[in-house]
């Protein structure tokens, strides 16, 4: 902040202060805690209008310099509400976004689990893929993704491996 923007806005509270009848910054600042601890109080007891106008009546009158302080204060609370509520979710993550899932992770098992089965048989992967896609109803592309994220095989295979004169070995 330049120096500027600070002497501005310590001059403004020394006029809070001044109006408030505090000889100095130190002591504006003391009364100033004191009376929010105090409104803070008296808000959280009062609960209604007419609790909160029980609870003002019993106080004594305030000079028309500090009646006019309170009055702007509180004017001044949607505005400093605002903006702590502002700062406040910015900390927060963002929603969740994208479309909802129309496929279970249960119904991407048995996608794989079919379109196995039909290579197995001979079909095509892409005929295979258009076939589930068609009995989900969704899109080709969903169900390539369902099928290359699919579990691999936990155990490895044996492949015998050939040798350059035509023998077998296992590796």
């Amino acid at each position: 902040m330049k120096q500027e923007s600070c002497r501005r806005i310590i001059e403004a509270y020394d006029e809070a202060f001044r109006l408030l009848g505090q000889p100095n910054f130190t002591s504006g600042i003391k009364y100033i805690c004191k009376e929010l601890r105090k409104h803070r109080a008296e808000l959280s007891q009062a609960r209604t209008k007419h609790g909160l106008e029980a609870i003002l009546a019993s106080e004594p009158e305030p000079s028309s310099d500090q009646l006019e302080a309170m009055v702007g204060a509180i004017r001044l609370f949607p505005y400093q509400l605002r903006k702590t509520t502002i700062e406040a979710a910015k900390s927060l993550p963002h929603a969740p976004g994208g479309r909802p899932r129309v496929l279970t992770p249960q119904d991407g098992k048995e996608i794989c689990a079919e379109i196995g089965a039909l290579i197995g048989q001979g079909v095509t992967l892409s005929d295979a893929v258009k076939r589930m896609a068609q009995r989900y109803e969704v899109g080709e592309i969903t169900i390539r993704r369902i099928w290359q994220k699919r579990s691999k095989p936990a155990v490895e295979i044996e492949i015998p491996k050939l040798k350059q004169n035509g023998e077998s070995k296992t590796g």
